[in-house]
């Protein structure tokens, strides 16, 4: 765990989506973030074709699945782990953890665009990012 056990405070009063409309409104959010990282790194299409920015657009769709699970427990060590973990996998294909700070930025961006998730979720979702984000900070400045 990361060790911090912080919990998320939000309401259920009238704020709860319905599981279709969720799912949904993280397809849209992860094609959002997909389309972004693409038009900014051109590169990407070339390297790996249609299929990397497919595969993009899934590892978003389970950040959403992710980042929605530390939402609903009102448990921020979920993400945070989660992204601590994944960090560790991508490092050994060469990726820093630049790269998922990047798209966590990305993902928060595009939750100002979505009006299918109540304030309360797009707030806490933004928390969970920015504590993940500093989390991987903190793994990057260890390893330089």
């Amino acid at each position: 765990m990361s060790g911090n056990s912080d919990r998320l405070e939000h309401s259920t009063e009238g704020g709860e989506v319905q599981p279709g409309i969720l799912h949904e409104a993280h397809e849209r959010l992860a094609s959002q973030v997909t389309a972004s990282i693409y038009e900014a790194n051109p590169q990407l299409l070339e390297r790996y074709g249609e299929r990397g920015k497919q595969k993009c657009w899934e590892d978003n769709v389970h950040h959403m699945k992710h980042l929605d699970t530390a939402y609903q427990l009102s448990n921020e060590d979920v993400f945070t782990d989660y992204a601590l973990w994944l960090n560790g996998i991508l490092g050994r294909f060469g990726m820093g953890p630049e790269h998922l700070v990047d798209n966590f930025e990305r993902i928060a961006d595009a939750l100002d665009r979505e009006s299918s998730l109540s304030s309360a979720r797009v707030s806490g979702y933004k928390t969970l990012l920015q504590r993940a984000n500093e989390a991987l900070q903190v793994e990057a400045r260890k390893r330089s």
